[in-house]
């Protein structure tokens, strides 16, 4: 047995219980106040040899450790020695070793109190017994740990003392009045209920389906588990915030979240855990995480945290209760993935997603934005006459566009061409054999663009870089120079140059040659123009009012370079 930080706590009589902990100073939250190594360990399940044993390794300790073993409580009946001291090691064990239980002279004369101030854990690296202060613990103060955890009722605490240890707890959190202690107990249930959800749903793609709803409901769970009291519950809750954050390519909150985990886990369990090296190694790099970007639905870098003074509260951000919007602009920005997405982002097919569904009506989740599903064929068949694409999504994803009525793919198959950038609007992610596909059930949804799917994201790019106005001056797509620009494209009329010269060379040099024939057609120059970031309905292909929303862009253009 060797003990640290004993200066910290002495050990005194308490009346009904026996021997208990005390403060002897001011022990701040996250204090180690004990390390401690187990005297005894037994299988959970012991064998006869096994109590012999027992016996054999109680009698070998020295004098004051035997005799302060012997003096530990004991709430089991016994027959004998061997099974006296194995009722000693049922009331007073630790869970240690793998199926194994242990005892400790010091941390297993720590009383129970269902709102405890410290917490137990076995450091696997240490082999010892850790107690950590959960909050600050006053001098005097009993020390207590919670022996069975935080998500229970009362009743079910009561009872499960009861059988287990033989008395009925009367700690603050127990010996609340009637209303205080149910709305207690409605807070356990509701997190417990929440949380047993999430765990239904196992793998990694869980995050996928209506990951603001999943968001949101961790929140609720953080809450409740925070008025509860338990590290380990909120390091759970937030290893899955940040799993969901970075499921989405949100490194930003991923990375919070995972900071937050890390400093629940570190107060209870200390900074020399197991896995308290692993949370810092994936700190380090988040992108490893195995969950990490299945969508860019969310994307943002590590360095895109608000500031303090951010006119929109921390919390707010961090759990996206200000829903995002798709972005507004002159053009359509392909590299928006609240409005542009690959498979992993899209609304799962047959279940309600708060960011692109209207309350669902009849059974059938209605959209309340535009959103599409964009992606590149690089092949396709159709086995039994039905066609099936095969599509390299803006996600890098591979991924299978099934068209569900037979005759209507037959008519589009010869149109629709191997590295042709497909657009499918309000798609949808459902399941198949082939794992998770986009199906077709109109084909009035689905248009393919006869370009490369990279060439549409680096004119999306060119768009808004050189024909999007930026504080009333536009950038020449020749030499990259901000002014008042006066001459522009003749053909598509959106691109600007300084003269004569930086037009020959935006058309020569910098691809205007190629994007200029890409943007009259009607149908790519209506992706562009199209006002994606305005809902009243749905809308069908082709998509409308291109022609009058370009004259429209043309016109705004004239006025800023007068």
């Amino acid at each position: 047995m060797d003990l640290d930080n004993t200066h910290m706590f002495d050990v005194r009589d308490v009346d009904g219980k026996g021997k208990g902990l005390f403060a002897t100073r001011l022990v701040p939250k996250g204090t180690c106040i004990l390390s401690e190594t187990p005297v005894i360990t037994v299988p959970v399940s012991p064998s006869t040899n096994d109590l012999k044993t027992l016996w054999i390794d109680v009698t070998n300790l020295p004098g004051e450790q035997r005799h302060a073993f012997e003096s530990l409580s004991n709430c089991h009946p016994y027959e004998n020695i061997f099974t006296q001291y194995l009722s000693i090691v049922r009331t007073n064990c630790f869970s240690t070793y793998e199926d194994s239980a242990s005892v400790c002279l010091v941390a297993s004369r720590i009383n129970h109190a269902c709102d405890a101030n410290a917490q137990h854990t076995w450091n696997d690296k240490l082999d010892k017994i850790m107690v950590h202060a959960l909050r600050n613990i006053a001098e005097d103060e009993e020390i207590t740990t919670n022996y069975m955890g935080r998500e229970h009722t009362r009743q079910e605490r009561q009872e499960q003392l009861k059988e287990i240890y033989k008395f009925e707890c009367s700690c603050e959190l127990c010996s609340l009045p009637p209303v205080l202690s149910e709305a207690a107990d409605r807070k356990v249930l509701r997190a417990r209920k929440l949380w047993a959800n999430f765990q239904v749903e196992d793998g990694q793609t869980r995050h996928l389906s209506n990951p603001l709803q999943r968001l949101w409901r961790l929140e609720e769970i953080a809450r409740h588990r925070a008025e509860l009291g338990s590290c380990t519950q909120m390091h759970d809750t937030h290893v899955e915030a940040s799993a969901l954050a970075l499921s989405h390519s949100d490194l930003a909150r991923g990375k919070v979240f995972l900071e937050r985990a890390y400093t629940s886990y570190v107060i209870e369990h200390g900074d020399d855990d197991k896995l308290t090296s692993t949370l810092r190694a994936r700190l380090q790099d988040l992108t490893s995480s195995d969950c990490y970007g299945q969508s860019t639905r969310w994307q943002t870098g590590e360095a895109d945290v608000p500031p303090k003074n951010s006119p929109v509260p921390f919390e707010e951000w961090l759990w996206k209760k200000e829903e995002d919007k798709p972005k507004t602009g002159l053009f359509a920005d392909l590299w928006d993935r609240s409005t542009f997405l690959g498979i992993g982002g899209l609304p799962t097919e047959g279940l309600f997603d708060v960011e692109y569904h209207q309350d669902a009506s009849m059974g059938q989740s209605k959209p309340k934005r535009h959103w599409c599903f964009v992606g590149e064929i690089i092949d396709k068949a159709a086995p039994g006459g039905q066609l099936q694409l095969i599509v390299k999504d803006v996600d890098n994803h591979i991924t299978g566009v099934f068209f569900h009525d037979r005759h209507k793919g037959e008519t589009l198959s010869d149109t629709l061409r191997i590295n042709a950038t497909i657009v499918v609007l309000y798609a949808q992610r459902a399941q198949s054999d082939a794992g998770a596909v986009v199906k077709v059930r109109n084909t009035s949804i689905i248009r393919d663009f006869h370009v490369p799917l990279k060439k549409l994201l680096g004119l999306s790019s060119r768009l808004l870089k050189y024909a999007t106005p930026h504080d009333s001056l536009r950038t020449c797509h020749g030499c990259a120079r901000e002014g008042s620009l006066s001459l522009k494209c003749g053909r598509c009329g959106l691109f600007w140059y300084c003269d004569s010269k930086c037009q020959m060379t935006g058309w020569n040099n910098r691809n205007h040659k190629t994007d200029c024939k890409i943007l009259r057609n009607d149908d790519v120059r209506s992706l562009f123009t199209f006002r994606w970031h305005e809902f009243e309905e749905p809308v069908r292909f082709p998509l409308p009012a291109s022609d009058e929303r370009m004259e429209d862009l043309t016109e705004k253009a004239s006025k800023i370079t007068v």
